[in-house]
């Protein structure tokens, strides 16, 4: 059985014990159950060095180890995903050329999250330029943001685009490996 599996019952007993103890404590509970049973009201991603990454807004579906954070960068929440070791950005990046090179695109969302790409070098967080209105564009390729390889595929669409700008290296501001506590 795999992992991530193992990690969603476990998950799902805990959610399961933790509501078996609201509804019985007009009841009463054994004494010292609840203090054992203690469950973080608020998770946190936090990097090697203990410096917290952002508050966990969710969980990528079947997936308990990769979060969806709202990351402060320069004062704005930026909506990314942090696994183990790196991080995700909110949309895939695509390029009008066929080798993934040239300006970063975003798919157009009406969203109130700013879409985001996390690319090489480093974790460069690229963020949609929403001062400028979106554009009718035939991308070729694509990086998928959760291929941890950040592979080039060829993908030809012709759709509404975002032109993006790179923000800030992630990695000069955390240090992995990343838990969630």
């Amino acid at each position: 059985m795999g992992s991530a599996m193992m990690g969603y019952r476990r998950a799902t007993v805990m959610v399961f014990v933790a509501a078996t103890l609201i509804l019985a404590a007009p009841f009463g509970t054994p004494k010292g159950v609840a203090q054992e049973m203690q469950l973080p009201l608020i998770l946190k991603v936090s990097d090697i060095n203990a410096q917290v990454v952002g508050l966990v807004q969710g969980f990528v579906p079947g997936s308990l180890s990769t979060a969806v954070v709202s990351v402060k960068v320069n004062g704005v929440p930026l909506p990314l995903l942090v696994s183990h070791s790196q991080f995700f950005g909110s949309s895939s990046a695509y390029f009008e050329s066929r080798d993934c090179t040239g300006p970063v695109l975003v798919k157009s969302v009406a969203d109130l999250m700013i879409p985001t790409v996390v690319m090489n070098p480093g974790n460069t967080v690229h963020v949609a330029d929403m001062t400028r209105p979106d554009e009718t564009i035939t991308t070729h390729s694509v990086i998928y943001q959760r291929d941890s390889q950040r592979r080039c595929l060829p993908f030809t669409e012709t759709q509404l685009k975002h032109r993006t700008f790179p923000l800030v290296d992630l990695n000069t501001l955390f240090t992995p490996p990343f838990s969630i506590r």
